[in-house]
Parts: structure tokens; sequence; C-alpha cells
């Protein structure tokens, strides 16, 4: 594996740790965390704040990586499928996220998912 792909694998298992320094310090300071149906996020404290409720309103993380490649260009591709308890309902939703990295950070992340199939498993209420 490349050092990359080792890169966003340990993002990966932080999340599933729900380690929030460990998520955020993955990014570079000026990074872009662009969740396709919402506007991107530029620098750490955007991203901590757009990533803590995600980790707040979830009792459970699970991430499972089902493929990794890396572009010529150092551009990793994961698709994955995030499994998530809100609630105490699980809840699959399929991604694929596209990393950029540079000096072992991340400086882009975009994931591109159905934002309807997600908003269909959230518990009633």
């Amino acid at each position: 594996m490349s050092a990359n792909i080792d890169t966003v694998m340990r993002f990966v298992q932080a999340w599933n740790d729900r380690d929030l320094e460990a998520i955020v310090t993955a990014f570079a300071p000026n990074a872009v965390y662009h969740n396709m149906p919402l506007e991107p996020v530029v620098g750490h404290a955007s991203i901590r704040a757009t990533i803590a409720p995600w980790l707040q309103a979830s009792s459970k993380i699970d991430w499972k990586v089902h493929h990794i490649a890396e572009t010529p260009a150092g551009v990793v591709l994961a698709e994955r499928t995030d499994y998530l308890v809100v609630n105490g309902k699980q809840i699959a939703l399929p991604i694929m996220g596209t990393f950029e990295l540079a000096n072992g950070l991340i400086t882009a992340w975009r994931d591109y998912y159905d934002a309807n199939q997600y908003q269909q498993q959230l518990p009633a209420g």
C-alpha cells in the first residue's frame, strides 16, 4: 500500500473510533471538505464544526472500504459503505470518496452519495 492509501485508511479508522481530533488533524490546515449535497467547508475549524454533529448523532460508526485505489497523481479513491447507528437505528450509506493529499495530510475530501437514501433511513421523529 502507498503512504497516501495508508493515510486514508487511518482516517477511516479515526471515524470508526469516533475520534474527532484524529479526524480533524488528518487534514491540512487549509483543506477543503465537500460533502457533495452540501456546500464545501475550508479549514480545521469549519471541518470540525461540520463533522462534530455527525459524530454526536451517531452512537456507532463503522466505515467499510470495499475498494481503494490511487491515481498516478496521488489522489485516493475509496468506495465504501458507511454504517451508522442513529437513535438506535442502523443506517447503511454507499459512498464514493475522493481524497487529495500532500505531505501526509488530506488537502481535499469529496464524498458522493445519495442524500435521499440517507434521509429515508433516519429514524422518525
